[in-house]
């Protein structure tokens, strides 16, 4: 009986330790005993690896984004000496906006319009409080913060030298913030507002315009239903104005 008794032997677990009262059947001689292995296991190896695998992951992903922004840098760089040696004219006209898409408009055309735009026309528009003053802000003239920012970050200055603004719902306060601004802008020679019903108030704000710019030589404020008395105070301001540069002006 004992010989069909297996023989009692000691055994290994995972980390090869023997179990005492193990049974298992005896080793031939051409059977190996189990491997020993010292170190970690194999699912630590495969962490390792996987973790130092990320991380060379990681430093090719930073590799690339400082190349794109270098990149990037030098794309900013050859636009600028492209822009400073070439005229381009930009002609963008745009209707049906609404107050917030002018405020995103605005933005753009401060922020990213390349080649800059040089003639803009809005028509069909809502252009409240808000929208002028984020238009105005646009193309106010540059301080000298704005052009050290300009250099910095690569945008250029306002070459903007037509506004057209047509058909447009314009606020009282709008078309003064507007006004105010292309009175000390020296790159718009073209203005257009036309069709907008503008108000007693809001004219007094253009009257003081054509009073006070030396810049603008084509004003077009037809179809605003100006009476007798308000087109008298443009042809006051226009002849008070001695250095109008204007040469047509339209505002019946």
């Amino acid at each position: 009986m004992a010989d069909r008794v297996a023989e009692k032997v000691e055994i290994y677990d995972n980390y090869h330790r023997p179990l005492e009262g193990s049974l298992v059947p005896k080793h031939t001689e051409n059977q190996s005993p189990p491997t020993m292995h010292q170190g970690m296991s194999s699912s630590s190896i495969s962490s390792t690896n996987a973790v130092k695998s990320t991380q060379h992951i990681d430093a090719e992903v930073e590799k690339e984004i400082e190349n794109t922004r270098k990149l990037n840098i030098e794309k900013e760089e050859l636009w600028a000496k492209f822009a400073k040696n070439t005229e381009v004219k930009v002609v963008t006209r745009i209707e049906s906006l609404s107050s917030i898409e002018i405020c995103e408009l605005s933005k753009w055309i401060r922020e990213k319009a390349k080649p800059q735009i040089t003639s803009l026309s809005i028509s069909k528009s809502d252009i409240d409080d808000k929208a002028a003053k984020a238009l105005a802000k646009a193309i106010k003239p540059q301080s000298t913060i704005d052009k050290l920012t300009t250099l910095k970050f690569g945008n250029k200055l306002s070459k903007l030298e037509t506004l057209e603004l047509e058909g447009d719902t314009i606020s009282n306060e709008g078309i003064a913030t507007l006004a105010k601004v292309i009175q000390t802008n020296h790159t718009i020679t073209n203005f257009k507002l036309t069709r907008s019903n503008i108000s007693d108030e809001g004219i007094g704000a253009l009257v003081e315009l054509i009073a006070a710019n030396d810049t603008l030589k084509n004003v077009d404020f037809k179809d605003n239903g100006f009476t007798e008395q308000q087109k008298r105070r443009f042809e006051e301001a226009l002849s008070n104005n001695r250095n109008t540069k204007i040469e047509n002006f339209w505002y019946s």
